[in-house]
């Protein structure tokens, strides 16, 4: 419902057009990222998070997924864990400074989640971490480790979900729907909010 009266504040339930709230069965979060280490003469380890939480209000609950990226120092070696899974070390040189993209997907049905980096699947089918109940509505928070710090840029940052009532389908089968999506092109020239 959109008040008569203007307001600067209004909240806007997304439903269907038949009124039905979505049924989201997974969630996709894509984005590009370049990471590198903070000071390259620091010889210390660095880790950059990336955490997707999704609450569950008839459990009370929290679902999440956290991706960190880390690179150990003394060796040079990569790895990627997904909650309390982690990856092999990776040849991809992830902190090389170079543009990477990122999905983490979430299962919603299946209460796990997967992460790929350049469309290679790095881990798959990991439980979601369960959490308290600590919002109404999915978040997305990106950022250091204390004390492994790394210097990130993220581009093309998008959130999107399958609805388990209502799908879209197209060539390439279901469509998901889009929760957000921005690409930072209005910061290049200096025009911040």
């Amino acid at each position: 419902t959109v008040p008569l009266d203007y307001s600067p504040v209004c909240l806007i339930r997304i439903s269907d057009a038949d009124g039905a709230p979505p049924a989201p069965r997974a969630f996709y979060l894509g984005f590009d990222a370049k990471i590198r280490p903070a000071s390259k003469t620091s010889g210390r380890d660095c880790q950059y998070l990336v955490r997707l939480t999704v609450p569950d209000l008839p459990h009370q609950i929290t679902y999440a997924a956290e991706l960190a990226v880390s690179l150990d120092a003394q060796d040079s070696t990569e790895t990627v864990r997904l909650n309390f899974a982690e990856s092999v070390p990776l040849e991809q040189d992830l902190f090389s400074g170079e543009w990477r993209h990122f999905v983490v997907a979430l299962d919603m049905d299946g209460l796990s989640c997967s992460v790929t980096i350049d469309g290679q699947p790095i881990l798959d089918s990991v439980p979601l971490n369960q959490l308290p109940l600590a919002s109404d509505r999915p978040e997305v928070v990106i950022g250091n480790e204390e004390g492994l710090p790394a210097t990130a840029w993220i581009d093309n940052l998008e959130l999107t979900y399958q609805d388990s009532l209502k799908t879209i389908s197209g060539d390439g089968g279901t469509i998901p729907s889009p929760v957000f999506r921005d690409g930072f092109d209005r910061y290049a020239n200096g025009l911040f909010p």
